[in-house]
């Protein structure tokens, strides 16, 4: 791993483990001896990071400044090299109403940013309904009476209608810029 970054960014002095608390997650800040950083991030499996690697090729250019730039991508490691961006993390941030409004706007501009970075194209399939077995644990600790049954109807009517259109989306915003 170290060999694959060293190629991509010069020699590197020093790694700071940046994971996520979490046990796949598996990403580095590597110093460079030049004074540069860039981050190091392993993907769980090949589909994770073919995903990621497609979307830093093609869709994420049109963020500009407000997102990393792909350095280096390896598919046998499975691992990517990126720039660092600028910003604050919003991971457990808590901002004043004023700022907060400021903030989601923003990141409304970057989605709509990504979302339209790419032209649409014909959705695959019906809707994933089986993820619906795999999150509710987490949420129903947040969910009112009856809610997870309308999640339920609501999913299974939404499986009906034809399918859509499908955009690049993105599932982690966490900067601000």
């Amino acid at each position: 791993m170290r060999a694959f970054a060293e190629r991509a960014v010069g020699r590197i002095t020093g790694w700071t483990d940046v994971s996520w608390a979490r046990e796949e997650s598996r990403i580095w800040r590597a110093h460079g001896a030049e004074g540069g950083t860039g981050y190091v991030k392993i993907h769980q499996n090949d589909r994770f990071h073919q995903r990621e690697v497609t979307a830093l090729r093609g869709w994420v250019p049109a963020l500009g400044a407000a997102a990393p730039r792909l350095v280096a991508a390896d598919a046998g490691l499975r691992a990517v090299v990126l720039t660092e961006v600028g910003g604050q993390s919003l991971h457990g941030a808590v901002h004043p109403p004023k700022q907060q409004r400021r903030v989601f706007y923003r990141i409304g501009q970057l989605a709509a940013a990504f979302h339209g970075s790419a032209p649409p194209r014909q959705a695959s399939g019906t809707l994933p309904l089986g993820k619906l077995d795999r999150h509710p644990d987490g949420a129903r600790a947040h969910l009112a009476s009856g809610d997870e049954e309308f999640i339920r109807a609501a999913a299974e009517e939404a499986a009906a209608l034809p399918a859509l259109d499908a955009v690049s989306t993105h599932g982690d915003f966490q900067r601000l810029h």
